[in-house]
């Protein structure tokens, strides 16, 4: 989002739909960059991110070299990035603490915390005469009390990967699950250790000048 305008159009390149799943995306489809960041988001759609991707100055390889950049800025100290999407690669590898900073820091900027809350959104076309209804991969979102954002990825080395944004007790959690076989159900139990192990408690301390209470 700090290298497009919100409302800036994207071409869809042939190689983004027909080589990337997701978001039924057409070659040469006109689609605005914030429903395409929505569909990323929601869908998980390979071919909405790589279509981003290959509309940076520099193409795909070059947006990878600012992803890394951007990982080194932020100290994701144990994240690379070979490709826009997470696909299986030995130099695309992360951890779960990265995920948590990432999470954290992108679920700042509003429309990135919207996206990842909604359930479902519609991506038009820039002359409305093409729809692509897309639904949430998140199966928590609306069903399971307290999460209220979350992104979710699935390849075959990593298997089931989710980070869920969870609101207990009026306290933000980010939960993250990798190389699970059920990542739901990982979230439900942690989500349930939180609520029967974790206590906030509000101190206070004297006001003090030169070491003395007041």
């Amino acid at each position: 989002l700090n290298n497009y305008d919100l409302n800036e159009v994207v071409t869809i390149s042939t190689d983004s739909a027909l080589n990337n799943d997701g978001g039924g995306l057409y070659p040469l489809e006109q689609v605005k960059v914030k429903d395409l960041s929505a569909a990323a988001l929601v869908r998980s759609a390979n071919d909405a991110a790589y279509a981003l991707a290959d509309h940076f100055n520099g193409g795909h390889l070059e947006f990878v070299n600012e992803m890394n950049r951007l990982a080194g800025e932020i100290n994701l100290d144990s994240s690379r990035f070979a490709n826009p999407v997470g696909y299986d690669h030995p130099d695309n590898i992360s951890t779960a603490h990265d995920l948590g900073v990432l999470t954290s820091r992108v679920f700042k900027e509003q429309p990135i915390a919207e996206w990842m809350s909604l359930k479902n959104y519609i991506v038009e076309d820039v002359n409305g005469s093409v729809r692509h209804f897309l639904f949430s991969t998140n199966e928590l979102l609306g069903k399971e009390e307290g999460v209220i954002a979350g992104k979710t990825g699935t390849t075959p080395m990593a298997k089931e990967v989710l980070v869920s944004i969870v609101d207990i007790k009026d306290h933000q959690y980010i939960i993250v699950i990798m190389s699970s076989e059920d990542r739901y159900e990982d979230t439900k139990l942690l989500i349930q250790w939180i609520k029967d192990n974790v206590t906030w408690r509000k101190v206070e301390f004297p006001l003090q000048i030169n070491g003395k209470s007041l």
